[in-house]
């Protein structure tokens, strides 16, 4: 009885005519997908092609805030590290301020200002050895094609303010209230802004050598180098006045010449500094400055304005040591 009911469907017209209907639909379905697949082929081929030829899938900006974050996470999540730093400074700055405990000594105002450097550059010169392991992450990325050169040396230099801020808040207050440095708010901020321009700068200045320099053995010893000419001619060991005219160049070219010759600027241009003397009807501050050599060609010391000049070439020296880097990357 079935197969007498299945021949019977195949004899009939209807099955004839629904077979060729859906025959017909199936046919136009695959026409037009096909017409599709031949109108996006073309699409496609050109937005691969546009991709592969994309290096970098991001933009510059996206770039450097990944970097950003990253190293920010990085630092953020190394807690020991952060403790072991707040204690350091916290402990250093209350040894240098019981050292130089409310001087009124110009003497020592010098050699405390020039110590707390000191501690800033031997503070970076300690931790530098870790910018030669982070370039290994950073050429698997680079060979990944992951971000721009650029913005990994932007997003690092960014990512170092807030153990800069950190640090200099700490250390830098502690000595500067224990010492008894003019309390004026003009004066404590351009005293920590100075600090932190230097301390970034010199950083900066570690990863240029950390960006070639083959073993941390190198990298020390490319930063002992740094760290003898910035101490012997910023102008506390060697009296600027004094230094030959074949190595003055050194004293103009030394972040830390500029740093502390603002610092020292900023202090004995202060309110403390500003009783008139006997000598040539000129300032205490000005006399300070002109014992330490720290004046011009024609024996004047130098004025409030080379606070505004040693910022601005921390600022474009920083600029300048970010370029050099990402070249050499």
């Amino acid at each position: 009885v079935e197969y007498d009911r299945i021949k019977e469907r195949l004899d009939s017209d209807q099955y004839e005519y629904d077979w060729r209907c859906d025959t017909t639909t199936t046919q136009n379905n695959e026409d037009t997908r096909d017409e599709e697949m031949t109108t996006s082929i073309p699409q496609y081929v050109a937005r691969t092609k546009q991709r592969l030829q994309t290096r970098f899938q991001n933009t510059f900006i996206r770039s450097t805030n990944l970097n950003l974050q990253r190293f920010f996470t990085i630092w953020k999540r190394d807690r020991r590290y952060i403790f072991v730093k707040f204690v350091q400074n916290f402990a250093m700055g209350i040894s240098v301020g019981s050292v130089f405990y409310q001087t009124i000594s110009v003497v020592s105002i010098y050699g405390l200002l020039f110590q707390g450097m000191q501690f800033v550059m031997l503070g970076t010169m300690a931790s530098a050895s870790t910018l030669l392991e982070d370039r290994q992450i950073y050429y698997k990325h680079k060979d990944a094609n992951f971000y721009p050169t650029f913005s990994h040396v932007i997003g690092r230099s960014i990512s170092l303010l807030p153990q800069v801020l950190m640090d200099t808040f700490i250390f830098g207050t502690i000595v500067y209230f224990m010492v008894g440095l003019y309390t004026g708010a003009a004066q404590y901020f351009i005293y920590i802004g100075i600090i932190i321009l230097f301390t970034i700068v010199f950083n900066q200045m570690f990863a240029i050598f950390a960006s070639f320099a083959a073993t941390k053995t190198d990298l020390q010893s490319l930063g002992a180098c740094l760290l003898l000419f910035n101490l012997l001619f910023c102008g506390f060991i060697v009296a600027p006045d004094i230094i030959p005219k074949y190595y003055i160049w050194i004293y103009w070219w030394a972040p830390m010449a500029w740093a502390y010759r603002a610092l020292l600027v900023n202090e004995f241009t202060s309110p403390d500094f500003q009783n008139v003397t006997s000598h040539q009807n000129q300032t205490e501050g000005q006399l300070a400055l002109i014992e330490g050599g720290f004046t011009f060609h024609n024996g004047e010391a130098f004025g409030k304005d080379w606070i505004a000049w040693g910022a601005i070439y921390l600022i474009f020296y920083q600029l300048i040591c970010v370029v050099v880097t990402g070249i050499l990357l």
